[in-house]
């Protein structure tokens, strides 16, 4: 796996690296273990808890906030629209619960490279599923993409910037099940630390090592399980990416569609 290089930015076209980036680089080769050697193209890190800090940081990170923006809701109980439904979308709150008791629900996330089906956890992480799907009936995942592919490991999108960064605007707690472990095809949240919950998921890897699996349980809450389109993601997976684990040809989501049965 390549190392997560939070210091490089770019600039017209160009790779910089900052005086941030090298001291964080310095201190993940220091926690990191060589797997083949080469400095970017052989530390293994976990690719998908780490600490926000260059622009071009390929991790979920703490959900993005503008202060800067002025969003007034409709009324004082309604979410505010977000500025531009869909890419660099910020709603000021969470969404209210609206889950129907005994409904089941499942989601098609529509790609172009095909459906994903994935079934959703409802009854055990009410909150998160809840969320999910009010970012998908809303438009939200409409347009953006797996941002990033870690063979064998974990496929992750749902980031309105596509680059780690974007989010709702809002967290959402953790609902961890200590029995439910994971496993390949699980559907989660990403995160950066505990309770940082946002719009960015990830689907676990038919391939995914027993090691990899066990050091997930705990840190992510699962909401799904995926009950077809497998092919889509192993396809996925094999999707030509650069040393930050961005695929070179974007693999878009056009609509997240949301079944209640």
């Amino acid at each position: 796996m390549a190392v997560d290089a939070k210091g490089i930015i770019k600039d017209n076209g160009k790779l910089i690296l900052s005086v941030v980036g090298i001291v964080v680089l310095a201190a993940v080769m220091s926690t990191a273990t060589q797997e083949d050697g080469g400095m970017f193209g052989f530390w293994k890190i976990d690719p998908i808890s780490t600490p926000q800090v260059g622009l071009d940081n390929v991790g979920p990170q703490p959900v993005a906030t503008d202060d800067d923006t002025d969003i007034e809701p409709d009324t004082q109980n309604e979410i505010a629209r977000p500025v531009d439904n869909g890419k660099n979308s910020i709603y000021n709150r969470p969404p209210e619960f609206a889950l129907n008791d005994g409904s089941d629900y499942q989601a098609d996330i529509i790609t172009t490279m095909g459906t994903i089906r994935i079934d959703l956890l409802e009854n055990i992480a009410p909150e998160n599923v809840n969320n999910f799907i009010f970012l998908a009936n809303d438009g939200f995942y409409s347009g953006t993409s797996f941002h990033r592919i870690v063979a064998d490991y974990i496929i992750q999108g749902g980031d309105p910037l596509g680059t780690g960064y974007g989010g709702p605007g809002y967290s959402i707690d953790d609902e961890i099940n200590g029995d439910l472990r994971f496993r390949p095809y699980s559907v989660a949240m990403a995160n950066s630390e505990s309770d940082t919950n946002g719009s960015q998921f990830f689907i676990v890897s038919k391939n995914a090592t027993t090691e990899d699996l066990r050091s997930l349980d705990g840190n992510y809450t699962i909401i799904g399980d995926v009950v077809s389109g497998y092919n889509v993601i192993d396809d996925i997976e094999q999707v030509a990416v650069n040393n930050f684990f961005m695929p070179f040809d974007p693999v878009t989501i056009s609509d997240v569609r949301v079944i209640e049965r």
